[in-house]
């Protein structure tokens, strides 16, 4: 349970990429979270979420990366995530997993928001609701900003949505190979 207030690093001015801030967890390499809960706003640059902020392992040199699994299982976020680069209600940026999850608060963010992760190289999510509002400018989703594969299950979002440019859904902004969106409602 956290109920004080995440700040990170914001600085950007030297060219670096501050990456991780997690109301619970900053960054990991591989995590499972049962049964935790996020009651203070989280804010940060890149890779910034109510439970666990990214889980960034390696980026190479043409801006891709890689990154390591992060499972919640019956976990809630209630309260604000804001950021600029892979913001999420409860994750960043990860390889997502997540069964029964609840996002209740609001998520900002510019380029890849979503009421449960910002950005996912894979995303695999059952039973799980939204009902935070959700703003950026690009590749914005109720639950997922981004994810290149995967599969979303028997999800909802209720909350407000709102994109100033392209990739914005109910459910997810930007679906990539052979992602599944089954049993969804917006």
């Amino acid at each position: 349970l956290n109920k004080a207030e995440v700040i990170g690093g914001t600085d950007t001015s030297n060219g670096a990429i501050v990456t991780g801030a997690g109301g619970l967890v900053g960054g990991a390499r591989t995590a499972n979270l049962l049964a935790c809960k996020n009651e203070a706003p989280v804010k940060g640059y890149w890779g910034v979420g109510g439970l666990v902020g990214s889980s960034r392992i390696a980026t190479d040199e043409q801006g891709g990366a890689a990154f390591g699994n992060i499972y919640f299982q019956q976990c809630l976020n209630l309260a604000d995530v804001s950021g600029s680069h892979g913001v999420g209600g409860f994750c960043g940026e990860a390889q997502f997993g997540g069964y029964g999850l609840y996002n209740g608060g609001k998520v900002y963010g510019e380029l890849f928001v979503g009421g449960l992760c910002g950005k996912a190289a894979v995303a695999v999510i059952q039973n799980a609701l939204n009902k935070g509002e959700i703003a950026g400018k690009s590749h914005i989703g109720g639950l997922m900003g981004q994810a290149m594969t995967g599969s979303i299950t028997l999800c909802q979002n209720i909350g407000s949505i709102t994109a100033n440019d392209g990739y914005v859904g109910g459910v997810i902004g930007l679906m990539g190979d052979n992602g599944i969106v089954h049993y969804c409602a917006n």
